[in-house]
């Protein structure tokens, strides 16, 4: 697999799960004034996005019970591949701004990694079917439309460079860091 298919599938696999754990951002604030947790607490939001989600597809108690179970313990497996990813980019990054390069340690750093992000998309589908397991055929229709909708959105951001209205920079026009 190549390294550009690699971080397509990786990226592709973070939004599938973020999905998940973020659908009920679709809906209108007005729906639920409270705001949702500070990002860094990633417990408290994902169980706010959950239920929000659960709660837009028409989800029953139990439902959502599961939902949250599936995406807590999906979280808690993919904590540590995170962590083994970002401690692999800084050692990429050692790797390549070495005063002699080895090729093949790069090489090899690089399929490690590729290892890592493909146990990341694993277990990430794996968590997305247990979730549509616990819906019924009509909520999956209604998660899929609340995905598509929310790919849409992303999709949209992305256009513009991620974030915000201001188009992203091309390299060569970034200022130098002194």
């Amino acid at each position: 697999m190549s390294l550009m298919s690699t971080r397509h599938l990786f990226k592709s696999s973070l939004g599938a799960m973020a999905l998940i754990l973020s659908m009920g951002a679709t809906q209108a604030q007005s729906a639920h004034p409270a705001h949702p947790p500070h990002p860094h607490d990633m417990g408290k939001m994902m169980t706010h996005h959950v239920s929000r989600m659960a709660e837009s597809i028409g989800a029953s108690a139990e439902q959502k019970a599961k939902l949250l179970a599936i995406a807590k313990a999906t979280q808690a497996d993919i904590k540590p591949l995170h962590e083994q990813a970002r401690a692999g980019r800084e050692q990429g990054r050692a790797l390549l701004s070495a005063v002699t390069l080895d090729a093949a340690a790069i090489e090899q750093h690089r399929a490690a990694q590729s290892q890592i992000h493909d146990a990341i998309s694993r277990r990430m589908t794996q968590s997305m079917i247990d979730s549509a397991m616990a819906l019924t055929p009509e909520q999956r229709v209604k998660w899929a439309g609340l995905m598509k909708s929310r790919h849409g959105e992303m999709g949209e951001m992305g256009k513009m460079g991620g974030r915000g209205d201001m188009p992203r920079r091309p390299m060569h026009d970034m200022p130098a860091k002194n």
